[in-house]
């Protein structure tokens, strides 16, 4: 539970790049497919973000 309220409290201070710069600098080799990711959710306006992380959190279960 303490990182989904640290995760609230990125969002709130308006500092959540630092959780996309942390994730590029360990998968540097994934910066182009999450440029295309957040360009094209920008571009059909998408707002699923919730249902979406479920859906990873839920696949990873399931090959685990």
């Amino acid at each position: 539970m303490l990182g989904s309220e640290y995760d609230t409290l990125l969002a709130l201070a308006g500092t959540t790049d630092i959780v996309v710069r942390e994730y590029l600098e360990a998968y540097p080799q994934r910066a182009e497919a999450v440029i295309r990711l957040f360009r094209a959710a920008q571009e059909e306006g998408f707002e699923e973000w919730d249902r979406l992380r479920q859906t990873i959190e839920r696949d990873r279960k399931a090959s685990a």
